[in-house]
């Protein structure tokens, strides 16, 4: 706890001191701690000593006790309401010291009323900061849904490691700028750890080195098998993401009729041309397959529309595919209308070649669980995909 305090205290310091807009020290400001019963309430006690050694004019209120101390003195039971009311509107800074990780049912009402009134105060005040310690009280580390009580903070101090739930929504919009404190565990602890967040840096190193003698060929394959009359925007997205990423060749299987819509915007992409749907689902699904030999990758789904038709192809597509030896048959991708006639199929995780990679939203992954609510339905996702 000694720790975790001085650490948040350290970060909240150096990010008043870069990034105060009136530039002002910690002396001239005043600190409101909002303390709760548990851990994360010692945390902001151990947070405000801290700050008030450095210069700033600490209060605290314990809400369990509902006592109030404003610069080291306590205030009378019966004058804390009026004297909170005036610290809530002259204070810099509130630091929401509430709730941490341990909580997951909704906040009893006396919190709620309590962080109403900083709202409200924020409502008017722009300058109030909202600092959260460890994570904005209500919310779901887990999952990141929030209570109706939840504050969205300015700046969230967590302690040891980021929360999964800080990445989800609704609760990436109530953590504001994120830093991380250290409190002081064991060095190489967190290579237990067996999530990894996709960012820019991860996939940039994932990126092989482009050699300067090299061809369309050395960067690899990709065929789109997506896009309808419908929906034609999506095969173009589909493929400026395939160019983007370095692709060396990118094969677009489109109709006839499909053609000339893509052609006078796909300068450097080949095409496939598939028969028309009144051929049947066997010779489009075998126009592909023929010519799938080279490809490192197939992308499926965006714009096709969702029809018998289109899921009878697609369900030929997954068993020719499965039939195909494992170090010839390409990576296959799964997204949109790919996935929304899949979940219409009886077990359609059993159909799946080996290494399929799906991409679902949270509808999507909804109708491929069967109706299940994933987004606003306290669902931890997470839990939900390893399953």
């Amino acid at each position: 706890m000694e720790n975790a305090g001085r650490s948040a205290a350290e970060i909240l310091a150096r990010s008043i001191a870069e990034n105060d807009s009136q530039k002002r020290s910690l002396n001239s400001l005043e600190f409101l701690v909002l303390v709760g019963p548990g851990n994360n309430g010692g945390d902001g006690m151990v947070m405000s000593r801290y700050l008030e050694r450095w210069g700033g004019h600490i209060s605290s209120y314990r809400w369990k006790e509902q006592q109030l101390t404003v610069q080291g003195r306590e205030v009378a039971a019966e004058d804390v309401p009026a004297k909170l009311a005036e610290v809530i509107q002259r204070c810099d800074y509130v630091l929401d010291a509430l709730l941490g990780t341990g909580r997951s049912r909704p906040l009893p009402e006396s919190m709620r009323a309590l962080l109403g009134r900083v709202r409200q105060e924020r409502e008017k005040r722009a300058a109030l900061q909202i600092i959260a310690i460890d994570l904005p009280t209500g919310m779901n580390a887990d999952t990141g849904e929030v209570d109706p009580g939840t504050i969205a903070a300015d700046v969230t101090i967590t302690l040891a490691c980021p929360k999964q739930g800080f990445f989800f929504f609704p609760g990436r919009d109530y953590i504001g700028e994120l830093f991380v404190g250290d409190i002081g565990l064991p060095a190489g602890i967190e290579q237990a750890i067996q999530l990894e967040m996709l960012t820019g840096e991860l996939v940039q190193s994932l990126l092989p080195e482009r050699p300067l003698n090299s061809n369309k060929g050395t960067f690899g394959k990709v065929m789109l098998f997506c896009g309808s009359p419908a929906y034609p925007g999506s095969a173009f997205l589909a493929g400026n993401s395939a160019g983007r990423i370095g692709a060396g060749l990118i094969t677009l299987a489109v109709t006839e009729n499909m053609l000339p819509i893509y052609a006078s915007a796909f300068h450097e992409s080949t095409f496939l041309l598939l028969p028309a749907e009144a051929a049947g689902s066997f010779e489009r699904v075998n126009s592909i397959m023929n010519s799938l030999e080279g490809y490192q990758a197939l992308l499926t789904g965006p714009g096709l529309g969702q029809s018998p038709y289109i899921r009878e192809v697609i369900l030929e597509l997954l068993e020719s595919l499965r039939a195909m030896p494992d170090e010839k048959r390409p990576h296959l991708v799964i997204d949109a209308d790919g996935l929304n006639n899949l979940s219409a199929l009886e077990r359609w995780w059993t159909l799946l070649p080996k290494g399929t990679v799906i991409t679902p939203h949270p509808g999507e992954m909804g109708r491929l669980c069967k109706g299940l609510k994933v987004s606003g339905g306290n669902v931890d996702r997470l839990e939900l995909a390893r399953n």
